[in-house]
């Protein structure tokens, strides 16, 4: 059960992200590895079971991690698909403009269009933020990896 749920943990980690979660899974190794390496079928009950319970929790918690992190990813490339996929200019077909008129509606759609942006930027802003909450306090590897998430994630908002 434990290796089962280990393993459901790391299928749901992307390749580029087993550098950034490398501490928490160096961590959670550290709290596993000696139950599954000390431990064996004749070892008293309530061992076995306190180590399964704790491991338990402990992938629980790690797992949690992970899918708070995709999670906040999602949000943001919904912000940038938003962004990308507004128009800056608003034109009716077949419309006839008459004097003012076209300028008129252009400025409230400009007025839209600075809504939408915000909106999408709070939303990336707020997701970065629950991500760096959790590596903040990660090795320079860690450190590294999110860097380069950030200038990655700069990029698909440029593209956008």
């Amino acid at each position: 059960l434990v290796i089962r749920m280990y393993n459901a943990l790391l299928c749901d980690l992307a390749e580029n992200e087993y550098r950034l979660f490398s501490d928490h899974l160096r961590r959670l190794d550290k709290k596993i590895y000696p139950g599954l390496t000390k431990l064996m079928w004749s070892s008293r009950a309530a061992f076995v079971e306190r180590f399964v319970q704790t491991s338990l929790n402990q992938i629980s918690e790690t797992h949690a991690f992970i899918k708070k992190f995709h999670k906040e990813k999602d949000i943001i490339m919904q912000a940038c698909h938003r962004i990308s996929s507004f128009l800056l200019i608003r034109i009716d077909k077949n419309a006839t403009y008459k004097n003012g008129s076209f300028e008129t509606q252009q400025e409230s759609h400009r007025q839209l269009s600075n809504e939408v942006f915000e909106k999408a930027h709070l939303k990336i802003e707020q997701a970065m933020h629950e991500m760096h909450v959790l590596f903040k306090e990660g090795s320079n590897e860690v450190k590294y990896e999110w860097k380069a998430l950030i200038e990655a994630t700069d990029i698909r908002i440029e593209a956008a």
